[in-house]
């Protein structure tokens, strides 16, 4: 398979997939080994859109929570000078007119963009 054409320059689909799987990382490094899962797709759907796609082990159930998350300065890490990852990423695909898709998915968060 072909690597799918995204509309972003390098050093953004570098920016839009490290925050990913950072966020992904970080979550689950919180995690007993056993449950730690993180996956990381890219490609094309069946309707030849392209995609980035990332999932991870979720434990938390709030759909304000998901709301939240791509919000300039939320953080579901609780720290100070956090909760700016995922607002860049919103804002890189929004820049190319793409779809951000953050949802949850049985027990798994899943970040999905779309070009």
């Amino acid at each position: 398979m072909s690597f799918p054409r995204l509309p972003c320059e390098q050093y953004e689909l570098i920016e839009l997939v490290g925050n990913l799987l950072n966020n992904a990382f970080e979550y689950v490094e919180k995690l007993d080994r056993e449950e730690r899962k993180v996956t990381l797709r890219i490609g094309e759907d069946e309707n030849e859109k392209s995609f980035i796609e990332t999932r991870n082990v979720f434990h938390i159930k709030s759909q304000e929570v998901l709301h939240l998350m791509s919000q300039k300065g939320y953080s579901t890490k609780g720290q100070a000078n956090r909760g700016y990852g995922l607002h860049h990423v919103k804002r890189i695909v929004e820049k190319y007119k793409g779809t951000f898709l953050l949802f949850q998915e049985d027990d798994c968060l899943v970040i999905r963009l779309l070009f």
